[in-house]
């Protein structure tokens, strides 16, 4: 009886043995398995991280995209800045854009000369300067001087040979839009005439 016993016990010990080794061949065999694909997923992580940090530097060494400015239509305006406008400017009811230009800004006020541009709303006259080189987002290169109501530009004078336009703005001063171009000049009072009620003096014209 007890020779039986302790065989039986071997055996038993035998065979818990062996499936404990089956099992663990069985657990390398799945690992071994999915080692090519961890090393894919390794692999796929590591590449979208690269792509990421590539994109993020070419982003960071081309800058933004160039904004585009119309001087035939003055009512065609870059999105980024129509968006801007609309989310951060345009506060009364119904306001929208009339027209934009850009140019060179000499400010009365500070007697400063900065690029920067005049903007028209159906409500306000705006006027902004660059302050930094262009950006994606527009608070980042640009900001307001001043902003009235249209009931407060009192004039818009021409300037000799065309150089641009002078503003005049009851209770703040004046500041003049140079477009340093004739052509771009009479683009703009071509629009002005046909698309707007404003008035443009020209006392100095040549």
């Amino acid at each position: 009886m007890l020779t039986n016993s302790l065989l039986t016990e071997s055996a038993g010990s035998q065979i818990s043995s062996s499936e404990a080794d089956s099992n663990s061949h069985l657990k390398r065999a799945e690992e071994a398995s999915l080692l090519p694909f961890a090393s894919v997923l390794q692999s796929t992580n590591l590449l979208m991280s690269s792509s990421k940090k590539l994109i993020e530097s070419e982003a960071a060494f081309l800058g933004a995209q160039p904004y585009k400015f119309n001087f035939s239509d003055f009512n065609n305006i870059d999105h980024r800045l129509k968006l801007y406008f609309y989310q951060s400017k345009f506060k009364e009811n119904g306001e929208h854009f009339k027209w934009l230009a850009k140019g060179h800004i000499y400010n009365e006020q500070t007697q400063a000369m900065t690029e920067g541009l005049v903007v028209m709303s159906n409500c306000k006259c705006y006027l902004m300067e660059a302050f930094a080189e262009p950006h994606d987002e527009v608070a980042k290169w640009l900001r307001q001087v001043v902003g009235v109501s249209l009931s407060r530009l009192v004039t818009i004078e021409l300037l000799p040979w065309k150089l641009g336009l002078s503003f005049s703005l009851r209770d703040w001063g004046g500041f003049t839009l140079l477009l340093h171009d004739m052509l771009r000049t009479d683009s703009l009072l071509t629009y002005l005439r046909r698309k707007t009620t404003l008035r443009v003096i020209i006392c100095c014209g040549k």
